[in-house]
């Protein structure tokens, strides 16, 4: 399961950056033991402390854990398998039953226009199962009790969830009273760690799978049924997505909010009314120092490795020769990348997605859809470009020209723009 989603992944990837986008794929991957989190990819040989921290725009964020870059499945997986290799699972001592939660995390930041930044994440957590505490040894135990406590929070959380689902069903008084008596709060994920992590995912925020795994040996049949009992909650939740913008932002001022709350706490502890509260107050602020730094640092190599490549593509540009259409965006880095050259003055040119098209456009959502060519176009003796729209383009309102969009045909002369669904050009006749 874990490779087919992996490549899947890659493979959105690999149409982002096709599309000039600069991608950054990480990789975090953390182990939660006894009741607290630990990064299986540090480099140091007792894996760290992981602070879980809950930002607005960030969603859960690991604060301190190590960030694997990665490019492809395969690299996902070789770090995921080394992992794995430095968790504390240890099958052989406790029967059948995993001794600890492993979450792993995948990040994709797309860096499309300049300054703005949009996330996804592929969140896979592999669940300890119920144990039994028979254990000799009092830490075993206790990490037992702490595996069915995180356990039992889930479970309480997916049946309040699961009752929402069935009163969203039912739209008397009396249910509507009993949902909101019975509903679940941002307060009740923080009870674990666990649940803390999966909050985003179970409540509708992102897409969710949840995989059961049964035993047909009759000795497992009390942990069956209770992982059957949770599955049936789990068929009868009812998500309603809210409407959320995309998790998007501009880095710039992230860094500065980032910087700015960690200046606000700062200034709050001269106000604490305990030791307690002071300790609180001095690690969260630590936290938010640590996230701003991290952000910074990554984003800087974002930087310096989009501008390096640019440079080296311009170098092998051969020159600009006129007339002709070249893509324009508000990404600096990205425009001037696509060029089309009209050599021959009262030749159509045709252009489309499709690879027989003289001109042939970078797939994009809502080009995909289209088969031929969207236009065709010729230059004359004077320069002035010909345009005329097939009969998809002008169903589907893809064409736009000088912004305005485009009815059956039009004439463009020097630095006139043309938009083919979001991809955006301006057509020359001399250097700028």
């Amino acid at each position: 399961l874990i490779p087919r989603l992996l490549t899947e992944v890659f493979h959105w990837v690999g149409d982002l950056i096709e599309h000039g986008n600069a991608v950054l794929c990480n990789l975090q991957m953390i182990e939660l033991l006894n009741g607290n989190a630990v990064d299986l990819l540090s480099s140091s040989s007792r894996p760290a402390a992981v602070e879980l921290h809950a930002h607005p725009m960030l969603g859960i964020h690991f604060a301190g854990t190590t960030q694997e870059h990665v490019d492809s499945s395969e690299s996902c997986l070789k770090v995921i398998r080394h992992g794995f290799s430095r968790s504390t699972r240890e099958a052989s001592h406790y029967g059948h039953s995993n001794l600890s939660h492993i979450v792993m995390k995948v990040s994709v930041e797309s860096h499309g226009q300049t300054g703005k930044v949009q996330t996804s994440d592929l969140l896979l957590a592999d669940l300890a199962g119920t144990t039994q505490e028979d254990f000799q040894a009092e830490a075993r135990r206790s990490n037992m009790g702490r595996i069915n406590k995180d356990l039992m929070y889930l479970t309480h959380i997916i049946e309040k969830l699961a009752h929402q689902g069935k009163n969203h069903h039912h739209k008397n008084a009396e249910c509507v009273a009993d949902h909101h008596e019975h509903g679940v709060s941002r307060s009740d994920f923080r009870n674990s760690k666990l649940t803390l992590l999966l909050s985003d995912s179970l409540t509708g925020r992102s897409k969710s799978r949840f995989v059961c795994c049964i035993s047909p040996d009759a000795s497992d049949q009390h942990a069956s049924y209770c992982t059957l009992q949770v599955a049936e909650h789990l068929n009868t939740v009812f998500r309603e997505v809210p409407v959320v913008p995309k998790r998007h932002f501009h880095k710039d001022k992230l860094l500065e909010e980032l910087k700015a709350d960690a200046q606000l706490l700062s200034n709050e502890l001269q106000n604490a009314q305990s030791e307690e509260h002071a300790a609180r107050i001095r690690t969260e602020s630590a936290t938010l120092e640590r996230i701003h730094e991290e952000l910074k640092q990554r984003w800087k190599k974002v930087t310096r490795a989009r501008a390096d490549s640019m440079d080296a593509w311009t170098k092998n540009q051969p020159p600009v020769r006129f007339p002709c259409l070249v893509n324009f965006s508000s990404d600096a880095a990205y425009s001037g990348c696509i060029r089309y050259h009209l050599p021959q003055p009262n030749r159509p040119y045709t252009m489309g997605c499709d690879g027989n098209c003289d001109f042939v456009l970078p797939q994009s959502q809502s080009l995909g859809a289209v088969g031929g060519s969207l236009c065709r176009m010729s230059a004359d003796k004077y320069g002035s470009l010909n345009l005329e729209a097939s009969s998809a383009a002008l169903q589907g309102s893809l064409i736009q020209v000088n912004r305005q969009f485009l009815k059956k045909s039009a004439t463009l002369g020097h630095n006139d723009s043309i938009s083919f669904g979001g991809l955006h050009f301006r057509y020359l006749l001399r250097e700028e």
